[in-house]
C-alpha cells in the first residue's frame, strides 16, 4: 500500500508556493505507485475487481470469490432424481455438477479465519415431478377428507461443505441437520439457535398438472437462497456443494410447545393413503423429481481477521 507523510491544508488557511511544492514533493516520494492498483481499501478499485490469485495471500476486503454453474457444454440439462421419499438427501449433480472444489488453492483448501464474512448464494430450477394429480389438500374422497387441511409439502434445497480432506459433507454451522437420514414417519425439529433454516430454501410441489400427455406436474420454479455468516472460528473448506431433500412436510411437532418440524411421512399411508389425500397417486409411493439449470457461489471477505 502506498503511503504519503504530509499535512493537510485546513479551511481558511493561506497557501503559498512553498507549501504547495511540499505537497508535490511528498507525492513524488510516496512508498509506492499511486494508481488504480494501489489505493486505500475503503473503496472498490481495480485490485478488488480483478481476478484474485488466492496464492498471493489474504487480500482486503476480499479473501476469495468463486462461482460455478451446472451447464453441460454451455447448454441447460434436465436431470431426474427418481425414487425420492424425503428420508435422505440427494446431491444436485446433474449437468456439470454444482460443486466448488477448493483443493487446488494454496494449502489445498479455502482458509476462513475467525471474523471473516461468508456469503453463499445459489439457484436451481425445479422443473417437474411425477405426481400428476398433486394438490396440497390432496384429492377429494368423500366424507373421509371433508375439512382436510392443506399440508405444507415441498422440497428443501441447501448447501453443504466438506471441512476435512477425506471427510463427508456436513451442514453449515448451526443449521438443522438434513444430511442424516431419518424416517419414514419421523422429522427433525428446527429452531432459531443451533438448528436453524437460514441456508435452506423450501419449494412447493404445487404446479400445473398434465394427466393426459405426460402424467407429470410442473412446478417450474427457480429456487433461490443465500446464507450470510460471520465465522466464529477458523474453517478449512475443501468443497462446497448444493443438495436437496424431499418431499417433506412442514408441520408442527408433537413435543411440548409443538415446535416446527421438517417431517418425512410414510407416503401412501396414514392421511396420505388413497382413500384420503392420495399422495402420491402413483402405484410406487415415491417421487421422481427433475431439476435443471442452477449456480452456486461463495464470497469470503475479511472481517475482524
Amino acid at each position: 500500500m502506498s503511503t504519503i507523510t504530509t499535512t493537510n491544508f485546513e479551511a481558511g488557511e493561506i497557501t503559498d508556493r512553498a507549501a504547495t511544492n511540499t505537497k508535490f514533493s511528498a507525492v513524488a516520494t510516496a512508498t509506492g505507485s499511486i494508481n488504480e492498483d494501489n489505493v486505500r481499501s475503503e473503496g472498490i478499485d481495480k485490485r478488488q475487481l480483478a481476478a484474485h490469485a488466492y496464492s498471493t495471500g489474504r487480500m482486503e476486503p476480499l479473501v476469495h470469490l468463486d462461482i460455478t454453474d451446472n451447464l453441460s457444454g454451455g447448454a441447460i440439462a434436465d436431470t431426474a432424481y427418481n425414487g425420492q421419499t424425503g428420508q435422505a438427501k440427494f446431491d444436485l449433480t446433474g449437468g456439470s455438477d454444482l460443486l466448488l472444489d477448493f483443493t487446488s488453492l494454496a494449502g489445498g483448501y479455502l482458509a476462513v479465519a475467525t471474523g471473516d464474512l461468508i456469503r453463499i448464494h445459489y439457484t436451481i430450477y425445479f422443473k417437474q415431478h411425477s405426481d400428476d394429480t398433486y394438490t396440497s389438500p390432496g384429492e377429494a374422497h368423500g366424507s373421509s377428507s371433508n375439512g382436510n387441511p392443506a399440508d405444507g409439502i415441498g422440497l428443501v434445497v441447501f448447501p453443504t461443505w466438506k471441512l476435512t480432506g477425506g471427510g463427508a459433507h456436513a451442514m453449515l454451522p448451526n443449521e438443522v441437520d438434513l444430511v442424516t437420514g431419518f424416517g419414514p414417519s419421523a422429522g427433525v425439529t428446527f429452531n432459531g439457535t443451533t438448528a436453524k433454516t437460514d441456508s435452506i430454501s423450501f419449494v412447493s410441489l404445487e404446479g400445473g398438472n398434465d394427466t393426459i400427455k405426460t402424467n407429470l406436474s410442473f412446478p417450474e420454479r427457480m429456487v433461490h437462497g443465500t446464507w450470510n455468516y460471520i465465522a466464529d472460528q477458523a474453517y478449512t473448506v475443501y468443497e462446497l456443494r448444493l443438495s436437496a431433500r424431499g418431499p417433506m412436510v412442514y408441520q408442527a411437532g408433537t413435543a411440548a410447545g409443538n415446535p416446527r418440524q421438517l417431517y418425512a411421512p410414510t407416503w401412501g399411508a396414514d392421511r396420505y393413503k388413497s382413500s384420503i389425500m392420495d399422495i402420491p397417486s402413483r402405484a410406487a409411493k415415491t417421487f421422481d423429481l427433475t431439476f435443471s439449470n442452477g449456480q452456486l457461489g461463495i464470497m469470503v471477505m475479511r472481517g475482524d481477521s
